[in-house]
């Protein structure tokens, strides 16, 4: 561990009073403990640099630690160069909110190379959507001359391209991240952290060729049955019209009327003439025009 030495200290051991005081605050936290003078003298040169730092004998103290409450040792965390803003809360984090270890941010530069990652991964994926709708589309819908081939390959090959440069763009920001992340060190925290999504290359895309469209079977038509001849309709009558044979029998009856009819009219034209002649013989006897007698 480096620490920083204060320029009034440096080259300088502690006082007496420091080893004093610094022994004491063991005995009172650790009562079960030895505090052999080989432990002590083991420990004097972190002491020392801690001293030298600028840290008194209370915090020289607690940065010492024990397993079984007998024997004492420097704490782990004396040997960790610990930078600040190596790890850093979410953004929007609240006063007093503890937050996962998962869940930290990395460095602004780690963040920044991460960040702009996803952004091509995520272009990657929406190419790879159209990639594949081109591919159902071109299944459904093949092209049916050598010129509609020749155009779907050229768009084809423009949304390869463009998937292949997000691919190349996403793996280089990753790649400066884990740059950043070995310039930086502390390895062990990062463990925790969500993994890094590499994108996959791209897969080989169908050969597009030309499919010739099918000539259409024309259907063979089957001969019609032969229609069953009707059955002849009598005429439908339009209002009270009698039927042809109620007709041709009316006609008859009228017939035979006017030939009984006729003497009867013979009869009454001879009975009227001889009527007449009598009423005219009359009326001559009258006048005395009479017969000559």
């Amino acid at each position: 561990m480096t620490l920083r030495v204060l320029p009034s200290r440096v080259d300088k051991d502690p006082p007496a009073s420091f080893y004093a005081n610094l022994i004491a605050y063991l005995a009172e936290t650790y009562p079960n403990a030895t505090l052999s003078e080989k432990d002590l003298l083991s420990l004097k040169p972190l002491w020392d640099r801690l001293w030298r730092a600028g840290r008194n004998a209370e915090a020289t103290a607690q940065s010492t630690c024990t397993c079984d409450g007998k024997t004492i040792f420097a704490s782990p965390a004396i040997d960790v160069d610990y930078r600040r803003g190596v790890a850093r809360a979410p953004l929007r984090s609240q006063r007093g909110q503890l937050t996962p270890l998962k869940a930290l941010r990395e460095s602004s530069q780690i963040e920044t190379s991460k960040r702009l990652a996803s952004k091509s991964s995520e272009r990657a994926k929406a190419i790879r959507a159209k990639i594949a709708d081109f591919v159902k589309d071109l299944q459904a819908r093949p092209p049916r001359t050598e010129a509609q081939a020749e155009a779907k390959r050229q768009q084809l090959a423009r949304l390869e391209q463009e998937l292949a440069e997000a691919i190349d763009m996403a793996r280089a920001h990753l790649q400066q991240a884990e740059v950043d992340r070995a310039s930086e060190g502390y390895s062990a925290w990062r463990k925790h952290l969500p993994s890094l999504e590499v994108p996959t290359k791209p897969q080989a895309s169908p050969a597009i060729e030309v499919v010739k469209k099918e000539p259409k079977t024309k259907k063979t038509k089957e001969p019609k049955a032969a229609k069953a001849a009707k059955a002849p309709q009598e005429p439908k009558a339009k209002g009270r019209r009698k039927p042809v044979a109620q007709l041709q029998s009316v006609e008859q009856v009228k017939t035979e009327q006017r030939k009984n009819a006729a003497p009867a009219t013979d009869d009454r034209d001879q009975k009227m003439e001889s009527a007449i002649g009598k009423s005219l013989t009359d009326i001559l006897k009258n006048l005395g025009l009479g017969s000559g007698k």
